[in-house]
């Protein structure tokens, strides 16, 4: 019994070791763990408000139609598109990434074409990057918005054509262009290719500004000086005129071998009415007519002898008639001016006649009749004894010689009106000189008489017979001046 208490005793004691090691370890566990078995402990009052918010929200659904599960997916569907659309972008764009590389160089190198003037270049430049830009796009895709590269790279080939452009304009206003290929080459085929204004645009564009540059041309290359002889002003006429005549032809060429319907040959029917309705446009008119009018007006001004305005007449508006419709604006310069040169020189002639007159010996000598009774012309006789009658002739036949070179049948009257009031000043003042010169001797009066009797009657007849010798088929009608002399006498 002792030994089986004993053996009882000790397995008390195990059990007792036992109980005190599990109570250590509950003890070292609860230590351990005690913030997450806290934690434990607070979570129902965490969960609790979430709950009722829950419970919140779901009692406002209550009266609430939910929208369908149709309209949800569809639009996960379309999202789910536009997704699949940009990973297919930016696998294309991996894809060519080196053609990519070679895009963000174009605007530069179009930029380098148009400074060295490579324009067939350029435009190639900027065909093959809008293929290439394209070509990231299909067919269905080309109204969306695209890639803000690609955005930039055609705001830069953009400023790169305006550029082009100006410089194309740039140089139909300054440059020559006097090769009609070259002209097509340069500016025309890239203006087509452009393909920035109409057919009609164009060519109103190619007209106005070669027009201009003819305009300047005329500024640039000739200058009339301030006071310029008659010969001078003469010589800057046939210049600009023969300027205008060059450069206008070659721009009628150009035009009509660049312009002419469905580039076909016109004959010289058709391209001569093609030309008349050009040199009348409002362009050809503002550009080049006018201007020229002016500057044929200010230098026909300096105009003082007859026979250049029949220089001018013959050398220059005979052509340029023929190809412009100048009849309304410069004959009437020409006719001003030609007025304005007939009254100087018979002011002239009267002021001459005026001064002999009063210089006039009024004794005629022995030796004076003898030479004059030596000549056998009676004309020439009368010549001989009277000086200013001698002068007054001359200085007749010298105007007459001016007024038949002249070509101008209109001026036909004006010619004739003129002569025929020189004629009228002259016997006036030959008069009116008996009131203010004292006549002495009746000698010197005898001489003061016959003088006038020659005027009135020997010098009209031999001014006669000089037009008729002067005049034999020429532009002023000989039996109408031979009147208006016959008038005067």
């Amino acid at each position: 019994f002792l030994m089986a208490f004993s053996n009882n005793k000790k397995e008390i004691k195990l059990l007792e070791n036992e109980i005190h090691k599990s109570q250590r370890d509950v003890i070292n566990y609860c230590t351990d763990h005690n913030e997450s078995f806290l934690a434990t402990l607070n979570l129902p009052g965490k969960v609790t408000p979430q709950i009722e918010l829950l419970q919140q929200k779901l009692l406002s659904l209550r009266d609430k139609k939910l929208p369908p599960i149709s309209q949800a997916s569809q639009t996960i569907i379309q999202q789910e598109t536009s997704y699949l659309k940009d990973i297919d972008k930016s696998y294309s764009t991996l894809k060519h990434i080196d053609k990519l590389h070679d895009l963000i160089a174009m605007p530069q190198l179009l930029s380098q074409c148009i400074s060295f003037e490579n324009y067939s270049s350029a435009l190639d430049l900027h065909d093959y990057t809008y293929r290439l830009m394209n070509a990231f796009y299909d067919e269905q895709d080309k109204d969306t918005k695209k890639f803000k590269l690609f955005e930039d790279i055609q705001t830069e080939m953009g400023s790169g054509v305006h550029l082009l452009l100006a410089k194309l304009i740039f140089t139909l206003k300054t440059e020559n262009l006097s090769s009609t290929r070259a002209c097509y080459k340069s500016v025309i085929e890239p203006l087509r290719r452009l393909n920035c204004c109409s057919e009609f645009e164009m060519r109103e564009l190619f007209m106005t500004h070669r027009t201009l540059y003819i305009q300047q041309k005329m500024e640039d290359d000739f200058q009339l000086s301030i006071k310029p002889s008659s010969i001078q002003a003469l010589e800057y006429m046939k210049q600009v005129t023969e300027l205008l005549n060059t450069q206008t032809s070659l721009l009628l060429r150009q035009y009509s071998s660049m312009f002419s319907p469905q580039n076909k040959k016109m004959s010289s029917s058709e391209e001569s009415k093609h030309h008349f309705h050009l040199v009348r446009s409002t362009t050809f008119q503002q550009h080049l007519l006018e201007p020229y009018v002016a500057k044929m007006k200010t230098a026909m001004r300096h105009l003082t002898r007859l026979i250049d305005v029949r220089e001018f007449i013959v050398e220059c508006l005979d052509e340029l008639y023929k190809r412009f419709d100048l009849h309304m604006l410069i004959t009437p310069l020409v006719d001003a001016q030609t007025k304005k040169i007939l009254d100087a020189s018979c002011m002239t002639i009267q002021s001459n006649y005026e001064h002999a007159l009063q210089m006039f010996n009024w004794k005629i000598t022995k030796e004076d009749r003898l030479q004059s009774e030596a000549a056998k012309d009676p004309m020439h006789q009368m010549f001989l004894l009277y000086h200013p009658i001698a002068n007054l002739v001359n200085d007749l036949i010298q105007l007459l010689n001016d007024i038949r070179l002249c070509p101008l049948m209109r001026l036909k009257d004006d010619f004739l009106d003129a002569l025929k009031s020189l004629f009228r000043k002259q016997i006036l003042f030959t008069i009116r000189f008996e009131n203010h010169f004292p006549f002495i001797l009746d000698e010197e009066y005898r001489v003061y008489r016959n003088l006038l009797k020659c005027l009135q009657q020997q010098v009209p007849r031999y001014i006669m017979g000089l037009v008729e010798k002067l005049y034999p088929i020429g532009p002023l009608a000989t039996s109408q001046l031979l009147e208006s002399l016959h008038d005067i006498e």
